[in-house]
């Protein structure tokens, strides 16, 4: 039991209920970038593929220079859930897996200050402050929601989910390389930072976009606070209440 200030609980946010469609000025933003020479997107966290992967392929729909969207996802009934229900998007793949290494994320997780110290960062949300090594750890195995009774069924049913892809971000980046992204990171909570970490070092000397969701939460308030430190990201959009960032980077 914790005696002493800390993150708040992400329940307690005063906009958690809001969800990304309501965020007019985003996808305003996105409609007018979808008129520049992005040809991949790529987005960790799909969950059932109704929220930011359908808003964004809403605010993408004309986007001739767009080929691929690559949408990431770690809980394997959620990823066939979003499979089905992406369907109507041609241009969308959905992938089940890690974006990044498995064992790298499980590290960066049991020992990351800012989750190991939450009680330093008292302006920021978690999702949950007595046991969040533990919480993130269960997201990240894909149980998160599910009932272990449920999960098991799934696994025995489905084999496949038992074999996620790992590395999914690099690996896409690796084979398009000569392509202009648009990153959309929007995955588990307790990896955001080292998504945003491993996309910097892939994208480091390419001019890219990207997209932050969760700004105001431990996912990635250290993200935000990159971005705006460096001179080679500009801000093409800003919600505080939404917790959202949309920048542009130049090497």
């Amino acid at each position: 039991m914790f005696l002493f200030a800390s993150m708040k609980p992400y329940k307690d946010y005063p906009h958690s209920s809001i969800s990304m469609q309501d965020d007019s000025g985003l996808k305003n933003a996105l409609k007018a970038l979808s008129k520049s020479t992005i040809e991949i997107i790529i987005e960790s966290g799909t969950f059932n593929g109704l929220g930011s992967t359908t808003f964004i392929m809403e605010a993408f729909e004309d986007a001739a220079s767009l080929e691929k969207f690559y949408t990431i996802e770690l809980n394997y009934r959620t990823y066939k859930i979003a499979t089905n229900n992406l369907a109507q998007f041609p241009k969308v793949q959905c992938k089940f897996g890690c974006s990044t290494k498995l064992q790298e994320a499980v590290d960066f997780m049991q020992n990351d200050e800012a989750i190991l110290n939450h009680q330093n960062y008292t302006d920021i949300y978690i999702d949950d402050i007595h046991e969040p090594v533990k919480f993130y750890s269960k997201e990240l195995n894909g149980f998160l929601g599910v009932s272990s009774i449920k999960s098991m069924i799934t696994r025995i049913i489905n084999p496949k989910a038992l074999n996620p892809e790992e590395n999914i971000i690099e690996s896409i980046v690796k084979n398009n390389s000569s392509k202009t992204f648009l990153i959309v990171l929007d995955s588990a909570g307790g990896m955001g930072y080292l998504e945003f970490q491993k996309v910097q070092s892939l994208l480091k000397h390419k001019h890219h976009y990207l997209m932050l969701d969760d700004t105001h939460h431990l996912k990635h308030f250290r993200s935000k606070r990159d971005v705006l430190a460096s001179e080679k990201y500009t801000v093409l959009y800003e919600s505080i209440k939404h917790g959202s960032l949309l920048a542009e980077y130049q090497p």
